[in-house]
């Protein structure tokens, strides 16, 4: 699913325009990004857990084909939580999809 088709599916749902659909799904968005730029961590009960850590940084082995360390980076994470695992699997049985 892309953003434009999760606005056009919230905006039909709650019988919405979708450019106000759209703007409540940015602010979604927004205020996520912008929690997680302030190193907050992000809990969405039943959906998942959202976070920044640092990653170190780390040394490759030596090869002709790949750099030979990496730097240390900041990286976002997201941890599905448990009610999403319960319907997706529910999901995958009735044949539906759901993409982590």
């Amino acid at each position: 699913m892309t953003k434009s088709e999760l606005i056009a599916m919230y905006a039909k749902s709650r019988d919405r325009k979708r450019k106000d659909a759209e703007a409540d799904v940015n602010f979604i968005f927004d205020t996520i990004c912008a929690s997680l730029a302030e190193g907050e961590k992000v809990v969405l009960t039943g959906f998942g857990t959202f976070d920044v850590r640092d990653r170190k940084e780390k040394t490759l082995s030596e090869s002709p084909h790949r750099r030979s360390d990496s730097a240390s980076c900041r990286k976002s994470t997201c941890v599905q939580g448990r009610q999403r695992s319960e319907r997706s699997c529910e999901s995958e049985r009735k044949g539906l999809i759901f993409l982590s």
